[in-house]
This record gives C-alpha cells, sequence and structure tokens, in this order.
C-alpha cells in the first residue's frame, strides 16, 4: 500500500479529481465548433473588406494570421476529440436533457450537432426535443 503524501508540517495531504461531465464535454466541443466558426465570419469579413493602397498588407497579414489559426484549430480537433472522455452507454441527466432542449430550443444548433456534442444519437435527440417520454442514449 502507497503511503499517502504529507506536507513539511507533519499534515497528511489528500487530492481529489472529478472527472468531466457529459455537459462539460459537450460544452469544450461547442466552444471549440464556435471558435471555428467565428474564425470563418472573420475570414469573411477580411474578404469583403475594401482594399487601397494603405490597407492592402494589414489586410493581406490579417488573412495570413487568420489561416495560420484555421490550421492550428484543424491541427487541434483530433487532439480535442483523443483527450475528451467518452460517455459510453450512460444513460442523460435530466440536467442533460434540460440542457439538450435549452440548446436546441435557441436555433443556433441542429439535433445532429447535439447529439455529436452529447456523444448520444439523433433520434435521442429528436425524443428529447419533442417531449418524447423514451429515453433511449
Amino acid at each position: 500500500m502507497a503511503e499517502e503524501p504529507t506536507d513539511p508540517s507533519g499534515y497528511v495531504i489528500k487530492t481529489e479529481s472529478q472527472a468531466m461531465t457529459r455537459s462539460q464535454v459537450a460544452a469544450t466541443h461547442r466552444s471549440f465548433q464556435e471558435m471555428n466558426d467565428t474564425l470563418l465570419a472573420v475570414e469573411r469579413q477580411l474578404l469583403h473588406e475594401d482594399l487601397s493602397a494603405s490597407n492592402a498588407l494589414e489586410v493581406a497579414q490579417k488573412m495570413v494570421l487568420a489561416s495560420d489559426l484555421r490550421k492550428r484549430l484543424q491541427a487541434a480537433a483530433p487532439v480535442l476529440q483523443a483527450v475528451t472522455p467518452k460517455a459510453g452507454n450512460a444513460r442523460l441527466t435530466e440536467r442533460e436533457r434540460t440542457e439538450i432542449q435549452g440548446y436546441y430550443m435557441t436555433g443556433n444548433y441542429t439535433q445532429e450537432q447535439l447529439a455529436s456534442q452529447f456523444q448520444v444519437s439523433q433520434a435521442t435527440v429528436s425524443n428529447i426535443v419533442t417531449d418524447d417520454d423514451d429515453k433511449d442514449t
């Protein structure tokens, strides 16, 4: 049996770690997608920028920076998938079901997006957002 660590004063040090919830994993995926969407909006804005001799270099530099950021986000996507925990077959909690309903009602997310974020099937999300009592996972 391993000995518990102690600090110099003799007190036993106890550490605690908490696993990410499915809701936290979904929030991570939403945030990542929002970064991608925002970057796309920035790129579109730069493409529609009025160019003149005085600002052409500045706009070009911003486009290069945006392109570099896009490449970094694309490289980070598989890393994010690898490091976030998988939900397995665990049932959704009532809180998670309520979150799914709320996000869907905003109109900002499709059932497919929410299914991916919460690691459930699209049919499960459909059941939740249509108030179906079937609680498949």
